[in-house]
């Protein structure tokens, strides 16, 4: 029975090509372990890493609100918009498709990087409107929109079919690229003297009400209207027409065009909160900017560096990003460090990964750590050295979690290294939890 322990013993530590060693007390042929060496694949957080050679990235967004036909003509609605932005209007498009710029130009690919139309569209030369954008048609009085370009040196025009491959021309005099500008007159759905009907603006600045109920299958905003047609606040209205909830005038007003998936923004130019639908309450923070949610996450800026909230306002990842897209399929676009990749939210969260900026930037940093810190507190700076003289990269969020590589004590606080050069502070254990290895 010992001999038997032994056996088993040494064949777990030593493989199966020392068997045969034992057994003979080797002075059989020695054998030789012709098994390739499985090596295992390093977890990476990154549906494609930082390194992309592009100059900016632009979600293939349409336009805010949507024209219905109405008993007298057309007129504008700001309908909530489902899903990803090619499902918002019926465009009946490809979902998985990015507009990528580099050199002055436009192109087309998915989120992996795989070209559908060349980068060959003029973003500045005068005589296109601006590269690649949504854009509507007007095609024997059947209005849709698309996603196009015009040449106005040459009067041609041409939109994209529903995969961004193939392309088609469009008549020029029936190509209007910015149709809804603050310039035009076109009616909108709106509310006066609590009943819904369409606001007609004219040149001579008089505007007109007639009653109407939209029947659009989906909920929507409608801007309230005084006698003189001000805006005074907004409502949000039930596809079956009834109100939800009082006027929408908290947080600095109505972000239009911001009704997407449940949630709508409100506040100002630099303050902005997200807004549940639902329960008319604030999502997290009043932020510099916030985009809109999708895949359960949202883009949102603070201190002049992007990062992502969770639907119930917890910040999911660093503030590190200069530049970010809303998620298609889980995935992302983030600039960051000067560099452009593709995060993968759901492989991340998946694995159980913090998304800090040492599992995004220092992955493959392989010295020895003298344990773990663990923040406590949201908007702790990152700084890059051990002071408060350096400057910061940014924030980090509660709960994420770093491997630390070096401790030092300067300006009053006690610094753990966290990555080549960027450091976090504590203050007697309040700010940072540290587990020694």
């Amino acid at each position: 029975m010992k001999k038997l322990l032994v056996l088993l013993l040494v064949i777990s530590l030593s493989g199966c090509a020392m068997i045969d060693d034992y057994l003979t007390g080797g002075n059989e042929e020695e054998v030789v372990d012709e098994t390739e060496e499985v090596v295992e694949e390093k977890f990476s957080v990154w549906a494609i890493k930082p390194g992309i050679d592009i100059d900016n990235i632009k979600v293939m967004l349409p336009f805010d609100k949507k024209e219905i036909a109405t008993n007298s003509g057309r007129a504008l609605i700001d309908i909530e918009k489902i899903g990803y932005p090619q499902q918002w209007h019926d465009y009946d498009y490809d979902t998985n498709a990015i507009i990528i710029a580099k050199e002055g130009n436009h192109g087309i690919y998915t989120y992996e990087m795989e070209m559908l139309y060349p980068i060959s569209v003029s973003i500045h030369s005068a005589p296109f409107a601006s590269g690649i954008a949504p854009a509507r048609i007007n095609e024997d009085g059947n209005i849709k929109c698309v996603y196009g370009t015009a040449n106005t040196a040459i009067s041609t025009a041409f939109a994209f079919d529903s995969d961004y491959i193939s392309v088609r021309d469009i008549k020029f005099e029936n190509y209007e690229y910015d149709p809804y500008g603050k310039t035009k007159y076109f009616p909108y759905i709106a509310v006066k003297d609590e009943v819904i009907g369409i606001v007609t603006p004219h040149e001579d600045g008089s505007n007109t009400f007639e009653e109407y109920s939209p029947n659009v299958g989906k909920d929507y905003i409608a801007p309230i209207v005084d006698n003189g047609f001000h805006i005074t606040g907004y409502y949000i209205i039930n596809s079956d027409g009834t109100v939800r909830f009082p006027t929408i005038k908290d947080y600095g007003g109505y972000v239009e065009g911001s009704f997407i998936n449940g949630f709508y923004v409100a506040g100002s130019k630099n303050d902005k909160a997200l807004i549940n639908a639902e329960s008319s309450t604030q999502v997290g923070l009043v932020y510099q900017d916030v985009l809109y949610y999708s895949d359960g996450y949202c883009p949102v800026k603070k201190y002049g560096k992007w990062g992502y909230i969770d639907e119930e306002g917890n910040e999911v990842t660093d503030f590190i990003f200069d530049g970010v897209t809303s998620l298609y399929d889980g995935k992302a676009f983030v600039l960051g460090f000067g560099k452009y990749g593709v995060l993968d939210f759901k492989k991340a969260f998946d694995n159980g990964a913090s998304l800090t900026v040492q599992s995004m930037y220092n992955e493959d940093n392989e010295e020895p750590s003298l344990g773990t810190a663990e923040v406590l507190i949201s908007e702790l700076t990152i700084r890059a050295g051990a002071g408060t003289a350096y400057n910061s990269f940014g924030n980090s969020h509660v709960g994420a979690k770093y491997k630390v590589y070096e401790i030092v004590d300067a300006d009053g606080y006690r610094w753990y290294r966290v990555a080549n050069s960027l450091w976090l502070p504590d203050t007697k254990g309040e700010w940072v939890s540290f587990n020694e290895s």
